[in-house]
């Protein structure tokens, strides 16, 4: 050790014998005699640079640096914990990987960059600019796959309820009494009124019939062999089950034609395998009144008839020979009234119940069709 504290070269020459030092006695004399702090301060350069102050001043060196290694540690654990809560300056979620470099590269340098980030500095603070973090490549569904999904998870559940209901009236439950039937009925019309929706778009719903005339109602009187009749169907909140039943008919249309007039009902058969109603359901704010439309039987369907007169006695609640129920009514005419009319005079009702035996005599029902709306039957 040099003049002043300063550390000299090594010299490999340097005469060991020059060097003061204290004996091992007296150095030993000198310690014992320090007990105050006036004896420190009476210590001399000699006193110092004893070999066990020297030992003394490596200690407390090393505490001191192993201290610094403990705080640095530390440090970076807070970090790194604080890392799975950080959020960066623009608000967004940072992770644990990327907190942890965060840490790494602020010792480094005085930009902070995370993911790929650039980070500038204005005033003081850091600005900094995330990359989006790659994402792995998943197939995103389509509109049409997600509504096509919506479909037909809304039909599983029409389908489940509907046979729900059936099964209940099959075993001979009053369906407009039982507690349990209605809570049942009311679940399956709540399903059908969303199902509509989603199948045909927006009420009202309107439907075309063309109609083809038998030669036995000819052209005597100078009427085509031909006519239109136009359809609105019920409301969705009043006879969703019985509305819906007909437009999935109607969308897988096979034919059919009139082959009654019974005086108050004109009556047409449907070819092809279609359901009849869950349940006789209706509503006295669609009751039968001339020119509705309602299914035939009990219960009722695929059959429907038109109306000619009022049919609320005839066909409403309590009617058929039953208690409690009623023909389902689901449509009305709104346009065709005089091509109604001349189908009351079909000919050959010599059947029973006005039944027309002889099929050529038939009103053929030549097409059903959508008549508004986006969504084609």
């Amino acid at each position: 050790m040099g003049p002043g504290g300063i550390i000299e070269p090594y010299d490999p020459n340097y005469d060991l014998s020059r060097q003061r030092s204290v004996p091992r006695k007296a150095a030993h004399e000198t310690r014992r005699r320090v007990t105050s702090a006036s004896d420190v301060e009476s210590l001399g350069q000699d006193d110092v640079g004893t070999p066990a102050t020297a030992r003394k001043k490596v200690f407390h060196s090393k505490i001191t640096w192993s201290c610094m290694l403990i705080l640095i540690v530390c440090s970076g654990a807070t970090f790194r914990l604080h890392g799975l809560f950080w959020t960066g300056p623009s608000g967004r979620p940072v992770g644990p990987a990327e907190a942890r470099g965060a840490v790494d590269s602020f010792h480094e340098s005085e930009h902070l960059t995370n993911a790929g980030g650039e980070s500038t500095v204005h005033n003081g603070e850091s600005s900094v600019k995330y990359d989006a973090e790659p994402q792995a490549e998943i197939a995103t569904p389509t509109s049409r796959q997600v509504e096509t999904d919506s479909v037909e998870a809304a039909s599983r559940r029409v389908e489940e309820l509907d046979a729900a209901v059936r099964q209940t009236k099959q075993r001979g439950t009053v369906m407009e009494t039982d507690a349990e039937a209605l809570k049942l009925t009311a679940d399956l019309q709540d399903a059908t009124r969303k199902l509509l929706v989603m199948v045909y778009g927006q009420e009202p719903y309107l439907l075309k019939f063309d109609l083809e005339f038998p030669p036995s109602m000819g052209k005597a009187d100078g009427d085509a062999s031909t006519g239109t009749v136009i359809i609105e169907m019920a409301p969705g909140k009043s006879m969703p089950h019985a509305v819906y039943q007909f437009m999935k008919m109607a969308s897988g249309w096979r034919g059919g034609a009139f082959h009654r007039n019974a005086g108050h009902v004109l009556q047409a058969k449907v070819h092809g395998a279609h359901p009849s109603v869950a349940w006789q359901e209706y509503s006295s704010h669609f009751a039968h009144k001339k020119f509705t439309l309602g299914y035939a039987g009990r219960p009722g369907g695929p059959a429907f008839y038109i109306s000619t007169v009022d049919n609320i006695r005839n066909h409403g609640p309590g009617s058929q020979g039953s208690a409690t129920e009623a023909d389902s009514c689901f449509a009305k005419v709104v346009q065709g009234f005089e091509t109604v009319e001349r189908m009351a005079k079909q000919m050959d009702t010599s059947g029973p119940n006005g039944f027309v035996v002889d099929e050529s005599n038939h009103i053929r029902i030549l097409s059903l069709t959508r008549h508004n709306g986006p969504q084609a039957l």
